[in-house]
Order: C-alpha cells, then sequence, then structure tokens
C-alpha cells in the first residue's frame, strides 16, 4: 500500500497547491490570483473558482480507495499477524485519511449549492428588472429604447444557460457526495466485523492457553477498544 500524500495548503482561488517558494503568509499561489480575488470581492462575486464535477467524482473515488485499503489491512492482518505497533498507526492514518476526504466533499457540495442559490437569486432579480421595465414604460419605450431591453435579454439567457449548468453539476457532485459517505458507512462496518470476531475468539478460548498468534491478536483488539472508549469519553 502506498503512503498518503495530502496537500499541505491549497490555493482559495484556483484549488491548487500553493509552491514552497511562495511566501508562507500568502495564501493565494500566484499574483494573478490575488487580483482575480480582490476584483471578484469587489464585485460581490465568490473568490473561488467553480469546482468541476470531475474533482468531486475523483474524491470519492479516493474515499471508496482508502476504504479499501481499511478492508486490505484488516484482512492482512488475519493473513500475516502484522506487529500491533505497525498495524494501529496504519489504521490511524487511513481513519484520518477518509476523514479529511469527507470533510472536503461535504465542503464542496456546499460549495456549489451556495453558488447555484446566488445565480438563482440573480436570475430572479433580471426577471423582476425586465417585468418592471415593461410595466413601467410600456410598448412605446420598450421602442424607443430596444438596447436597454435587449441588454436585460441577454443577461436573463445566459443566466439561465449558467443557471442549468450549475444545476447539472450539483446533481452529479450529489451522487458523488452519496457515494461518499456510502464508502465511508462500509468501512465503519469493516471495523465492526472485526470487533465481533475478536469477541467471540475471547469467549472461545477463556481458560485455554492460547496460540502465540491469537495472544497477540487478543492484546491488538484490547488496545484497539481500550481507544475507542477513550475518544468516546472526550466527545
Amino acid at each position: 500500500m502506498e503512503d498518503l500524500v495530502l496537500p499541505s495548503r491549497t490555493c482559495p482561488k484556483c484549488h491548487g497547491p500553493l509552491p514552497e517558494s511562495r511566501d508562507k503568509r500568502s495564501i493565494y499561489c500566484r499574483t494573478e490570483c490575488v487580483q482575480t480575488a480582490k476584483s471578484r470581492r469587489r464585485r460581490g462575486l465568490p473568490v473561488a473558482d467553480p469546482v468541476p464535477a470531475e474533482t468531486a467524482l475523483r474524491l470519492a473515488r479516493r474515499v471508496a480507495s482508502l476504504a479499501e485499503e481499511v478492508r486490505g489491512a484488516t484482512a492482512g492482518m488475519y493473513r500475516v499477524r502484522e506487529s500491533r505497533d505497525k498495524y494501529k498507526a496504519r489504521v490511524r492514518s487511513l481513519e484520518a485519511a477518509v476523514d479529511t476526504e469527507r470533510r472536503r466533499a461535504v465542503a464542496v457540495v456546499a460549495e456549489q449549492a451556495a453558488k447555484t442559490a446566488a445565480l438563482r437569486e440573480e436570475i430572479t432579480d433580471l426577471r423582476r428588472q425586465l417585468a418592471a421595465a415593461g410595466e413601467r414604460d410600456g410598448v412605446r419605450a420598450a421602442a424607443a429604447d430596444p438596447a436597454v431591453v435587449g441588454k436585460l435579454r441577454a443577461r436573463l439567457a445566459d443566466g439561465n444557460a449558467a443557471y442549468a449548468q450549475l444545476a447539472a453539476k450539483q446533481k452529479q457532485l450529489r451522487t458523488a457526495y452519496d457515494q461518499t459517505m456510502h464508502q465511508t458507512k462500509a468501512a465503519a462496518q469493516v471495523y465492526k466485523s472485526w470487533d465481533r470476531l475478536c469477541q467471540k475468539l475471547y469467549q472461545s478460548t477463556k481458560g485455554r492457553t492460547l496460540a502465540e498468534a491469537d495472544q497477540r491478536t487478543l492484546q491488538q483488539w484490547a488496545s484497539w477498544r481500550n481507544e475507542q472508549q477513550k475518544k468516546a469519553g472526550k466527545k
């Protein structure tokens, strides 16, 4: 299994990694991102670029891969009886990675939903402006200044197209998010199954001399149970 490598810092505008040579006080990867973010902020627009649906799907596949690694690590413990310290370190790493990817997927869905809501509000406002122009000025005013109405209609058409595109992306992101949640639950089920198997092993060997491999397994299980109880106590 490959070691997990997660990016340390990412640009809030383009979502790209910050170069190592970049000033530690800067949160953007380059000057262009800084200028674009300032311009969007002045206009009241979201700073971040739209997140492609492919990014969310890649996150879902990453979580599925991590969950598969958890299952592989658990099965490997029964096959080769890995040492206690190595197994525990690997499980902690995988748990942290799954949790990180789950939070990232939730953030992507929330961000896309916010952008969709903002665009929907803008489209509604444009429709109100267009209706108000017709009611206030009448047919003669519209005929006298067709450029104004033409611009409003063009903006409304662009808004409708952009909204339809965002709605499709949001649907894809929701699918990816649901897949992420499914894989996370599957990973949790692996731990529950391992816990039940260890309990059965413990109950079936009471009062008996155990093989060295079984002793190591029960020691690992007991340590894991203690950790879970400590975590529950901190919540």
